[in-house]
């Protein structure tokens, strides 16, 4: 049914007879307006004014200021991050000491519930689907420095870590990632960023197969800890640091390039070992178990890895666990 509201007189839908407000602010606004007037002294021009709120202290807004830069500044502490910063008086009730801080808050309370999450998820896709909101990031270009920004940000806060991540623990049909189609261009790009950043040790520490034993290890020749992935890189591991004929070694030197002929596609490959000999022999060892020599995939690494070694004037080897120089 229609009805006017008393406050404001728009017209509004009723589903009840008594109903007498178009909303909760004509409603609080009618309350406001049936509270008795109060009368006051203002406690800093003295003059006798009337209100209808406990709190007031001020007849204005102008004695408020004038008050308030009278009082030194306060010491708060912020509820996000715990340190102290300084306010002026008038800015007591403040919460937070950087805008930061306030977001970081405020992300932790609307994304710490997973339905909370997901309704926020599901509004904004309809709203840029629709036309109704655009993308903040639609059409533009950012520097690589903002793009590091954004994803140190996303680090610290753990955005898209663990459980926060959308793909965490999705595979097949669930994963939001499944049925993208990309161009062969798109995946060389993606298989050679992968490649950079293992080559870094970003993935060092990730157990990507639960039937190998792995860990870290430190090596003196090296000064630093390893990665190993398999209790065969370990044992290989162990005998370089007790040979006396290699000086030092590098543990996934580079990336070589090669092509994956099952597929037809450019792939990266990244050998196990790089050993400089004290005679100046280079070798580049790939490390991998007997039973795995024969596939395809292997074979078209091991050529691409000879073709590298014969151009650069390094030696290259494939050591299994029945073939290797440290076998008793």
């Amino acid at each position: 049914m229609q009805k006017t509201c008393v406050i404001c007189n728009d017209s509004f839908e009723a589903k009840r007879k008594d109903v007498l407000y178009c909303s909760v602010k004509c409603k609080k606004r009618s309350e406001y307006l049936r509270q008795e007037k109060l009368v006051k002294n203002c406690e800093h021009c003295g003059q006798t004014f009337e209100t209808k709120k406990k709190e007031t202290k001020y007849c204005s807004s102008s004695c408020s200021n004038t008050a308030c830069k009278t009082h030194d500044d306060v010491t708060l502490s912020c509820k996000e991050c715990g340190s102290d910063f300084i306010r002026k008086y008038i800015h007591r009730d403040k919460l937070f000491c950087s805008r930061g801080c306030a977001t970081v808050h405020q992300n932790k309370i609307m994304y710490s519930d997973d339905k909370v999450r997901n309704k926020i998820s599901e509004i904004l896709k309809r709203k840029y689907e629709t036309g109704e909101m655009v993308h903040p990031f639609l059409g533009k270009n950012l520097a690589e420095e903002h793009k590091q920004k954004i994803s140190d940000t996303r680090i610290i806060n753990k955005i898209a870590t663990g459980p926060n991540n959308p793909s965490y623990g999705k595979t097949g049909e669930s994963s939001p990632i499944y049925g993208i189609k990309r161009s062969q261009e798109t995946k060389e790009t993606m298989s050679s960023i992968k490649a950079q950043q293992w080559i870094e040790g970003k993935y060092n520490g990730v157990d990507f197969n639960k039937f190998y034993k792995n860990g870290f290890i430190y090596s003196e020749k090296c000064k630093k800890d390893i990665w190993y992935r398999s209790g065969f890189e370990k044992e290989i591991f162990e005998k370089i640091e007790k040979d006396d004929r290699i000086i030092t070694y590098r543990v996934e030197p580079f990336v070589i390039k090669y092509f994956y002929t099952s597929q037809k596609q450019n792939r990266n490959y990244i050998p196990d070992i790089l050993c400089f000999y004290k005679n100046g022999e280079i070798k580049l060892i790939e490390l991998k178990p007997e039973y795995q020599l024969e596939e395809q995939k292997n074979i078209d690494k091991f050529s691409a890895a000879q073709k590298y070694c014969d151009e650069k004037g390094m030696i290259f080897e494939v050591w299994t666990e029945k073939n290797n120089p440290y076998l008793v």
